[in-house]
């Protein structure tokens, strides 16, 4: 019946046919006539069924059919959107050069873990790092090898830290790394491990090898009241190691 009733011509052809086999009953001389007009009665009314739930089922579909193309949409424009709020995200809190946390990022993750640790009486200790002589290679070799420099740089420390060390860029070739659960004495002995792989770290150019070399400040989370102050500890054995001859890792413990 459904291929009757595609259309409206099909529809009017159903009910022409309809017509005419009421009109055929209708000349039967062997039927009482309220007999004929019921029977025909019957046929009009199956047949207005028939094609009311045909235009229904095809409504049902258009609307379904719509339903699923908006749905397509609208998962279209989400995922669409989504990708656009991770490209601002990756562009308010990632470094444009080395790929890695920006200052305002790094600041707002270290917060957070000195928060927890102060709540969780756990180690906590920030290394602040400083290229040597970086002002130096830019004089000498031009701010695109210095950039060369950078992610050298950072490339060697991303391979020596797992994913639960935060590291970041302060800006120009200042750099910060974030230790979480381990003891002072621990992350002396993880950082002096970075120190001697970016010591062997060199960087081929035109004009001759770039060998590269940073300093190191370390503070814990002992004795001190807010994020603020490891920072200043931090940077200030790091001033204490730019000073010492460079290169080298300082802490309040100056084991190294």
């Amino acid at each position: 019946m459904n291929f009757f009733l595609k259309n409206k011509y099909n529809i009017l052809f159903l009910l022409l046919i309809v017509l005419l086999i009421c009109l055929c009953i209708l000349n039967l001389s062997n039927i009482n006539l309220l007999y004929k007009t019921i029977i025909c009665f019957v046929l009009f009314v199956i047949t207005i069924i028939i094609i009311y739930q045909n235009i229904l089922k095809s409504y049902k579909i258009d609307f379904e059919k719509n339903v699923e193309k908006r749905t397509k949409q609208i998962q279209y424009a989400l995922d669409e959107l989504e990708k656009v709020n991770f490209k601002l995200y990756e562009l308010a809190h990632t470094d444009f050069l080395t790929k890695i946390m920006n200052r305002r990022s790094f600041f707002l993750h270290a917060q957070n873990l000195f928060d927890k640790c102060h709540k969780q009486h756990c180690f906590l200790n920030i290394v602040m790092i400083d290229l040597d002589n970086f002002k130096k290679i830019n004089d000498t070799y031009g701010h695109n090898i210095g950039d060369q420099v950078l992610v050298l740089f950072t490339q060697n420390i991303q391979k020596n830290i797992n994913d639960n060390v935060l590291f970041g860029r302060l800006g120009g070739e200042e750099f910060a790394l974030v230790y979480k659960n381990i003891s002072l004495e621990h992350t002396i002995n993880e950082v002096e491990k970075l120190r001697q792989n970016i010591e062997k770290a060199s960087l081929v150019t035109h004009n001759g090898i770039i060998n590269i070399t940073a300093s190191f400040g370390i503070s814990d989370n002992s004795r001190v009241e807010n994020i603020d102050e490891m920072l200043q500890k931090a940077d200030k054995h790091l001033y204490n190691a730019k000073h010492s001859g460079k290169n080298l890792i300082r802490s309040r413990l100056s084991l190294i």
